[in-house]
């Protein structure tokens, strides 16, 4: 037993249910509670935010939130904190829906005697533990994977810079050239700079967007407009394209709704999907249209659909059940983990990556995002 008491909160406004929760953590062997509550959803949340505690006891009915939203805006707010949802029904259909929202267990009312219910709570905190460690690998992961993109393609971004330097260079010697003849009109030097200046811009966003992408950071979602994040793909893939002489056919549909997601890491599932395409084109000997980027809307309207479509070979039924198996790759020197890692950021999302051979040739990948 620790030597510190585990603090809950019970979020609860029946009298009768909380004092029986009180009792039944006081029953409860091997372990020592000490527990605060809250009637209201709003002053759970205010609790929260200026106390730590272990463990949230969730009523799903309270007077200012009712079923599963009540859930929803506690993880939104308080993502980090273990949720152990109470109701007095024994429903199987809402206690999966409230385990796939966040909640660490489901526990019925007046069913759950006090060693079950410490049980509960101590393998809630650890699981929340396990998940946390397990999402901070997968950030790590990718992390690694977006460094190792980068690399692939560490010549084709080093030609990327040298241009818009070597333009800053020209200038700054026709410039100067100007100054030591005398002879420079001032609207002529004025041009020079400007130029300057705009290749200075450029070679700036290029570096810009490389950090970006390659930053170690925590994943954060927020609502973002997954058009953006698709142009934002190809620019980062500029080079590529150019040297492959691919023109990609860029079909965004309009008005889309914003998809709830980490910016960072759609970008390197759509960056490790044109890479792969355009790999697969290019062994094809497809022509400068190999390469179509789609975004639509799902018929329900709440996801978005984003699709990646190649002329490349496709791939032997053998390998399609494979393509997303880590490790699995049919490139010479491919390491396999490219597609892995974008089906998990795609998964964590609540969203789906698949893969399916075209009618004529070559492949069409998918992924769909939850609308914010």
């Amino acid at each position: 037993m620790s030597d510190s008491p585990i603090q809950v909160l019970l979020v609860e406004d029946n009298p009768a249910d909380a004092v029986l929760m009180r009792q039944a953590l006081s029953d409860a062997p091997h372990f020592r509670f000490e527990m605060a509550q809250a009637r209201r959803l709003d002053e759970a949340l205010a609790r929260l935010a200026q106390t730590q505690y272990d463990v949230v006891l969730l009523d799903l009915g309270l007077p200012d939130s009712q079923g599963l939203a009540t859930l929803e805006r506690l993880k939104k707010e308080m993502r980090d904190v273990p949720v152990v949802v109470l109701t007095g029904l024994d429903d199987q259909v809402l206690a999966l829906a409230a385990l796939h929202q966040g909640a660490q267990d489901y526990l019925v009312k007046g069913e759950a005697p006090g060693s079950m219910m410490g049980r509960a709570i101590r393998y809630a905190i650890e699981r929340k533990r396990t998940d946390d460690a397990a999402r901070a690998r997968d950030a790590q992961l990718a992390h690694l994977s977006r460094v190792g993109t980068m690399g692939q393609m560490a010549s084709g971004l080093a030609h990327e810079l040298n241009q818009p330097l070597a333009a800053i260079l020209n200038y700054a010697s026709v410039c100067l050239g100007e100054l030591e003849s005398g002879k420079g009109s001032t609207g002529k030097m004025l041009t020079v700079i400007q130029e300057v200046m705009n290749e200075t811009r450029r070679a700036g966003a290029i570096i810009s967007r490389l950090r970006s992408f390659v930053r170690k950071q925590q994943p954060q979602r927020i609502p973002s407009d997954i058009n953006d994040l698709v142009h934002e793909s190809i620019n980062l893939m500029e080079f590529e394209l150019r040297h492959q002489g691919i023109r990609p056919k860029v079909q965004l549909a309009a008005n889309l709704p914003d998809v709830m997601a980490d910016p960072i890491q759609i970008e390197q599932v759509l960056v490790n999907l044109i890479y792969n395409a355009l790999e697969a084109t290019a062994e094809a000997g497809s022509n400068t249209n190999g390469l179509t980027l789609k975004t639509s809307l799902c018929d329900d309207g709440s996801r978005v659909e984003v699709s990646v479509i190649d002329t490349g070979p496709g791939v032997s039924s053998e390998n399609m059940d494979r393509l997303f198996e880590p490790f699995f790759t049919t490139k010479p020197r491919g390491m396999g983990m490219g597609l892995n890692i974008s089906r998990t950021i795609i998964e964590s999302h609540g969203g789906r990556l698949s893969a399916a051979a075209n009618a004529d040739c070559g492949m069409r990948f998918c992924f769909t995002l939850s609308v914010a």
